[in-house]
């Protein structure tokens, strides 16, 4: 979010979602999204099962609504947390490989790679969002409670 957003939106992650979703107005229509749309579905069953009647999932996300050529509000700072794991992952994995003492960082790289991609945890993301560049200042639109994260809703 604070690379990258749709003017005018909000950040609530999904992971602290249910602690503000009073904050939310009832009345209003909301329109949740992610970066690439695979939150968003859990997003609005959470909202609809909260009360929440006029809530639309926008397909596709971030991705898609930068894709279709509108535009965002884009700010420097910290790259994104996934890009980020991927310079990380990437770069161990290559030295693990090309080092044969250090082959088993590839090996253990690799497991948590694939452990992320099962169950949707990513350790090392979680690590790298507390990294003193991934420390975000309050930006307008934000409620007070959120922190780093890449899901916009």
């Amino acid at each position: 979010f604070s690379y990258e957003h749709i003017q005018g939106t909000s950040l609530f992650p999904l992971s602290r979602l249910s602690s503000q979703i009073r904050s939310l107005p009832k009345d209003k229509a909301l329109y949740v999204f992610c970066q690439s749309g695979v939150r968003t579905n859990q997003a609005v069953r959470q909202l609809r099962e909260a009360g929440y009647a006029k809530v639309h999932a926008v397909s596709g996300g971030l991705n898609a609504w930068k894709s279709a050529g509108y535009e965002i509000v884009k700010r420097k700072g910290p790259i994104p947390i996934m890009r980020q794991v991927q310079i990380v992952a990437g770069s161990l994995a290559f030295i693990g490989g090309i080092v044969p003492q250090l082959r088993i960082v590839a090996v253990v790289v690799g497991a948590g790679l694939i452990f992320a991609g099962i169950s949707g945890l990513c350790g090392m993301a979680r690590v790298l969002e507390k990294m003193p560049w991934n420390k975000q200042k309050k930006m307008p639109n934000q409620p007070d409670s959120c922190e780093s994260n890449s899901c916009q809703g």
